[in-house]
């Protein structure tokens, strides 16, 4: 997938859980993380883009931020795994 659409697909996705959870109020659940868990399916990473991505999630009140590298292997007897 080119990395451009492999971002705006990003973005979608970040925009899409934004919306569908609204803010809740820190004052009436003071105990709980605002957490994301942040998947990057791409071998490279646009480091422009993932630092907008953070800071909008920033923005959003996340504390705490899970980050998923897949790495792959060519076949189920491979020896080698790699993004």
């Amino acid at each position: 997938m080119p990395e451009g659409k492999a971002n705006a697909k990003l973005r979608a996705a970040i925009a899409a859980v934004a919306i569908a959870f609204p803010a809740i109020s820190r004052a009436a659940t003071p105990d709980w993380h605002r957490a994301v868990d942040l998947v990057w399916f791409s071998p490279t990473v646009d480091q422009r883009a993932l630092d907008m991505s953070l800071d909008n999630l920033a923005a959003m009140g996340v504390d705490h931020v899970a980050a998923n590298v897949w790495w792959f292997q060519d076949n189920i007897n491979s020896t080698t795994v790699a993004p």
